[in-house]
């Protein structure tokens, strides 16, 4: 083994601190894509994105309760490998785009947190 022949342990060494404290320092669940990286920070029952995708793929599940926590911001952070092709499908996809906004990127993956919620007796934009 040569750190010279594996250039990309150098990112991953450095990315990931950053990534693990940025789902630290958000309260709440998570959903993490690499669930590795909800284990390493201390998150109690994340969100197993590849069973459940299936789940909503085959129609076995519906979307719908997911749509739900994210309309309420319920997670507190949320890691996807990438919005292009996003593993949830375009509803829930369209939900958490509407609540949540994109905080850091990089090899790991596309960070999300929630959207601070807009007052309700805000007066309409003209």
């Amino acid at each position: 083994y040569s750190r010279a022949n594996f250039p990309y342990t150098e990112v991953f060494a450095r990315e990931v601190p950053r990534d693990i404290e940025f789902l630290r320092l958000r309260p709440g669940p998570a959903i993490c894509e690499n669930l590795t990286l909800c284990f390493w920070a201390g998150k109690d029952d994340p969100v197993d994105v590849f069973n459940l995708s299936e789940a909503f793929k085959t129609h076995s599940r519906s979307d719908t309760d997911l749509i739900r926590m994210i309309d309420s911001r319920h997670f507190g952070s949320v890691v996807v490998d990438s919005m292009n092709d996003f593993t949830f499908g375009p509803k829930v996809k369209a939900a958490l785009l509407a609540h949540y906004r994109v905080s850091r990127d990089d090899d790991n993956g596309i960070f999300l947190e929630p959207r601070p919620a807009e007052p309700k007796d805000a007066p309409a934009a003209p």
